[in-house]
């Protein structure tokens, strides 16, 4: 019975969302089970037949019946008679009429939750693939942008270095100007005419 706790505060703990809450359907399948005309059809004659045994249909439920029966089997396996045929079958059989819809129930229970969670888990991969997109485009924009400045900032020194030259050429003498070819190179370059030097 302990384990049984212990299995049920694990699935609570489990499916216990940001919030505290649960999802609506999570909660339904887990705690509180649906009437039985709410299942597929095939599976209404097995929660009636549980129904009537007084056994809940939702997973937690079902999971400690299922659990519990098959302790008390083992158990009663285990203190009879065994040399006897009858008893065996007597025993394997007990119950069974209970034991199969259970068992029946629990995997649909388990298949609906299955498929809520792979829906829930391709949403959120989904939303994270979004994010990542949108933060991988916002990081895009802030390096053009940064990459722009650091550019402005790069042309703005050489513009400055540039304009520095020039006052010096303005300063040195003709003569060691025109004698040097690499000045002279620059000062066509900055020429708004053309120069025959």
């Amino acid at each position: 019975m302990a384990e049984t706790k212990q299995l049920t505060m694990e699935v609570v703990e489990n499916f216990i969302e940001l919030d505290g809450g649960y999802d609506l359907e999570i909660k339904e399948i887990l705690f509180e089970g649906e009437p039985c005309t709410a299942y597929e059809s095939f599976y209404v004659g097995y929660c009636s037949t549980l129904n009537n045994n007084g056994v809940l249909t939702n997973l937690i439920s079902l999971v400690s019946f299922f659990k519990d029966t098959l302790e008390a089997k083992l158990e009663t396996f285990q203190s009879m008679n065994r040399t006897s045929i009858l008893n065996l079958a007597v025993n394997l059989y007990a119950r069974s009429n209970i034991i199969s819809p259970a068992v029946s129930l629990l995997v649909y229970q388990a298949q609906r939750l299955n498929g809520i969670i792979d829906v829930q888990l391709t949403k959120s991969i989904k939303d994270a693939d979004e994010q990542q997109s949108f933060i991988f485009a916002i990081f895009i924009v802030i390096f053009v942008i940064v990459s722009f400045l650091i550019w402005a900032q790069i042309l703005s020194k050489v513009r400055e270095l540039n304009n520095d030259f020039k006052k010096v050429l303005q300063v040195l003498p003709p003569k060691l100007v025109l004698s040097s070819f690499l000045l002279k190179q620059f000062l066509k370059k900055i020429s708004t005419s053309n120069l025959e030097i």
